[in-house]
């Protein structure tokens, strides 16, 4: 009897042990099983992965259901968010901590991080870490399921600690998404020889990676913007957002759903469709709108590679006509260039 309960015993704290093990390596719930771990079964999933949705952003993402998940911010590190403005953390996946046993490896992890509303794409092409004043501009760009996101990279040195992290920002209608990639690792020079070994950083971003490639977003439509709630400031901010890149974005028809009936009765009258005679711009700067009475003329400059674009006169302030009909505003002016 006094044996079989000391087996009893034994099973018990074994159970009890694999239990922490998994809890603190994220491993717990185990895929399919109910928990705060696994969204994926509250959210979707799909090819075995968990799925996270905002339904506040319009976003997704997938990730392994063992890698931890937790919203805002990351739990170990004060990394915060590397846009420039007002942003808040979102969601942070981590991969396990003991993903890299005797390394130097201390944490990975993916932040989603959305900015405040009002926000240019030029502004979106720049980042900067908190409690920082150095601009970094964004010059590489990525697409993942049909969204742009501009790339940079950065890091940091503090108390043996190194920080390496990938900056994705993608500009949507008037926020920017951004997406990083964070690495933290002990200076390998710090350890004993021999006592550790240099974790495989460039496995640990494909991981990561692999993750930032399920991204979803879904974008509104001009018409699910409620324009009739808009002022003509915010009017001409959409315009110009939607009217930037249109050679690489071809997003004709989502700019033309800003001009009015005579605008586009012109151009295929005079045989000059949008398609074919655009100006080229990449970023803008808002600068104020009048109200005359019966049409709103706003002010902007326009910049293409970092150059702005000037009128016939050498200035470089361009001007859009804006018009009320019934609820909406739309735009008279669609070719920018003398």
């Amino acid at each position: 009897m006094k044996k079989t309960i000391l087996i009893l015993i034994t099973i018990l704290i074994i159970a009890a042990a694999v239990f922490v093990y998994l809890k603190q390596t994220g491993r717990w719930p185990l895929p399919g099983q109910p928990g705060q771990n696994n969204p994926g079964e509250q959210d979707g999933s799909s090819n075995g992965l968990a799925t996270y949705k905002n339904a506040q952003y319009n976003f997704e993402i997938s990730y392994p259901p063992h890698f931890p998940e937790n919203d805002g911010g990351s739990t170990n590190y004060n990394v915060g968010e590397f846009l420039v403005g007002p942003g808040t953390n979102v969601v942070t996946i981590s991969l396990p901590k003991d993903s890299y046993p005797g390394t130097n490896f201390y944490d990975a992890f993916l932040t989603i991080s959305v900015s405040s509303p009002g926000v240019t794409e030029a502004t979106c092409r720049q980042a900067q870490r908190e409690g920082d004043t150095q601009i970094l501009n964004l010059t590489n760009t990525d697409i993942v399921n049909n969204v742009k996101f501009y790339q940079g990279s950065t890091g940091g040195a503090a108390a043996g600690t190194l920080s390496k992290d990938r900056i994705y920002h993608a500009s949507i209608v008037d926020r920017c998404y951004e997406v990083s990639l964070n690495l933290f690792e002990g200076n390998i020079g710090n350890y004993p020889a021999g006592s550790v070994k240099q974790f495989d950083e460039n496995d640990a971003y494909s991981k990561l990676e692999t993750i930032f490639r399920t991204f979803k977003i879904n974008i509104p439509s001009v018409s699910e913007t409620k324009q009739n709630e808009l002022t003509p400031e915010q009017f001409v901010r959409n315009y110009l957002d939607a009217y930037a890149n249109i050679a690489q974005k071809k997003n004709f028809a989502e700019v033309k759903s800003y001009l009015t009936a005579d605008a586009l009765s012109f151009m295929q009258e005079e045989g000059v469709p949008l398609e074919t005679n655009y100006t080229k711009f990449d970023s803008y700067q808002f600068l104020k709108v009048q109200d005359l009475g019966n049409h709103f003329t706003a002010q902007a400059k326009l910049y293409n590679n970092g150059l702005a674009i000037k009128n016939t006169d050498g200035s470089d302030i361009i001007e859009i006509d804006i018009i009320r009909q019934g609820a909406n505003y739309k735009a008279e002016t669609w070719y920018f260039t003398p």
